[in-house]
């Protein structure tokens, strides 16, 4: 349970008195939040990390089905000095947020399983980006199910290679669509077999319009004369740093009937839960800027009556935290601590994004 204060004032709603808005970073054991552009002047004066309570406290971390699941080359987890200092640095790579007032969301941490940390690893059989099949996905919520979700975790994020690759394979409404040979049942059927569980579904999106659609002229799901094509900017420009995408045309009505359409997809259709917005900028070290389309897609969410998540990634801007906080839940301040080798994560890797969460600590308020 998280017991927040904000400029001094404790506040069991997301907002403190004097208008501090405040939200919790995600951890298993919350302690510290992150106040918004509605900050009292008091919020971030302590500058030093907070405590956590001590791993045997915690809940156990979920394991993995498999008996060969990757640790470190000793075979041996971390020791506890490394797992104290993980846990502090935790509190600020992802900070969440209640959102603009009258977005309808859980205000607590988000907890649960995500996918891409076993599609990371190299050099172990069955790992890497083929470790991510429906199969494995269902046996990962099962043992979720069996273990952690009594304690509250209850997300399982289907994190990136769920999707067919957007620059050459788009649904007939130009939006994402499935990996036919990871999930040969769709999205749906996973989300259904998890809300039969009690879980919730994450899956995960780039931002811009896929260029299969503008390069097929795909139809706008309800909006007649509307297409992916007319919804683009001209003259065509990436919109985000992967390159599958085209930036939109704001000025036309096409690109908001597009994000609309993308809102009711992973809302209505496929029943998400959460969804995770991946190289989004500024941020994501890269030069462009999403800011518009994150706020359209998540009044567009909003406006479908059901609550999703909207998290955002990666390595945020802090200078742009005002820009996303009415509209984003979380978002990530650091890149990946996973270190694309024959194990999860080295302790190099995770002491590097201390660097990156210091320029957070200006929002931080006492817990």
């Amino acid at each position: 349970r998280t017991r927040r204060r904000c400029g001094g004032m404790r506040s069991s709603s997301g907002r403190g008195k004097g208008g501090c808005r405040c939200f919790q970073p995600v951890a298993v054991v919350p302690v510290r939040v992150l106040c918004g552009r509605h900050a009292r002047p008091d919020c971030g004066r302590r500058r030093d990390l907070a405590r956590v309570r001590s791993p045997s406290d915690r809940a156990p971390l979920l394991r993995s089905t498999r008996p060969d699941v990757p640790r470190n080359r000793a075979g041996r987890s971390h020791g506890g000095a490394r797992r104290r200092d993980l846990s502090r640095l935790l509190l600020l790579l992802t900070a969440h947020t209640p959102g603009a007032a009258g977005k309808a969301v859980d205000t607590g941490a988000v907890r649960g399983w995500s996918s891409w940390s076993l599609c990371t690893v190299k050099g172990r059989p069955g790992y890497g980006p083929e470790w991510l099949t429906a199969s494995n996905v269902d046996a990962q919520s099962a043992a979720l199910a069996r273990t952690l979700q009594p304690h509250g975790f209850d997300h399982v994020d289907v994190d990136s290679l769920w999707a067919a690759d957007a620059a050459h394979h788009v649904d007939l409404h130009g939006r994402w669509t499935h990996n036919a040979t990871r999930f040969p049942e769709g999205m749906r059927r996973l989300a259904d077999t998890l809300h039969s569980r009690g879980q919730k579904l994450g899956l995960y999106l780039n931002p811009g319009l896929p260029k299969a659609a503008v390069r097929a002229a795909s139809p706008v799901l309800d909006s007649p004369g509307c297409t992916a094509a007319a919804a683009a900017a001209r003259p065509l420009r990436p919109a985000n740093r992967f390159g599958n995408a085209f930036a939109l045309n704001w000025s036309s009505p096409c690109a908001a009937a597009y994000v609309r359409s993308v809102a009711h997809q992973f809302s209505a259709e496929l029943r998400a839960d959460l969804l995770k917005l991946d190289a989004v900028s500024p941020g994501s070290e890269w030069h462009g800027d999403n800011a518009r389309f994150v706020a359209a897609l998540s009044r567009a969410l909003e406006a479908t009556g059901r609550t999703v998540w909207v998290s955002l990634s990666w390595s945020i801007d802090p200078a742009s935290a005002a820009a996303f906080v009415p509209f984003a839940n979380s978002w990530r301040t650091s890149d990946d601590v996973e270190c694309y080798c024959d194990v999860l994560a080295r302790w190099p890797a995770v002491r590097r994004r201390f660097a990156q969460a210091r320029p957070w600590l200006r929002y931080s308020c006492e817990a």
